[in-house]
């Protein structure tokens, strides 16, 4: 009988005040550079958030999401 390969384990949820633009430029901007807010994939420019695209079943695996 063979194995089931565990399910792929989703990336930890952020707060909204990790990500506003006085905590990213106090530091998390070193380790955030992409979020998903409201179903929108976000990347961080140096000065603020700007939207990429709509977030894909690909994007919930791979980037932290705000709640």
């Amino acid at each position: 009988m063979k194995k089931k390969a565990p399910a792929p384990k989703r990336p930890k949820t952020l707060a909204r005040r990790d990500v506003t633009n006085i905590a990213m430029t106090a530091g998390n901007e070193n380790k955030i550079s992409q979020i998903i807010l409201d179903g929108v994939v976000k990347e961080w420019v140096g000065i603020g958030w700007i939207d990429l695209r709509d977030a894909t079943k690909d994007d919930y695996l791979k980037i932290r999401e705000v709640k």
